[in-house]
C-alpha cells in the first residue's frame, strides 16, 4: 500500500501527534501514512508549520509514565489546537 500524496485534516492530526510523542520527520509521515516530500510540500505552502512540528518535538508529550514501582502513571496531555488554512499567497 502506497502513502498519501495529500495532506488530510486526519494525516495532519496524526503528524501533530506524532510529534507530540517525540518521533523525527521520516518517523511522523510514516505514523500519518504520508510520503515524506508530502510533508515538505505542505510546510512549503503553510509558513511557520515545520517550525511548529519541531517545537512539539522538543517537548515531547506522553500519554503514559512509569513510575518507579513499575507501574503507570496517567496524565493528562493538554489539547493542542492548530488551525492553518489552504491559502496559496
Amino acid at each position: 500500500m502506497t502513502r498519501k500524496t495529500v495532506m488530510t485534516k486526519d494525516s495532519i492530526r496524526m503528524l501533530l501527534d506524532g510529534f507530540c510523542q517525540g518521533l523525527k520527520v521520516n518517523q511522523a509521515c510514516v505514523y500519518a501514512n504520508i510520503c515524506k516530500q508530502t510533508f515538505y510540500n505542505y510546510c512549503n505552502k503553510h509558513e511557520g508549520f515545520l517550525e511548529h512540528c519541531h517545537n512539539l518535538r522538543k517537548t515531547p508529550i506522553r500519554s503514559e509514565i512509569t513510575g518507579e514501582d513499575g507501574e503507570a502513571i496517567k496524565i493528562k496531555a493538554p489539547e493542542i489546537t492548530v488551525n492553518f488554512t489552504n491559502d496559496k499567497d
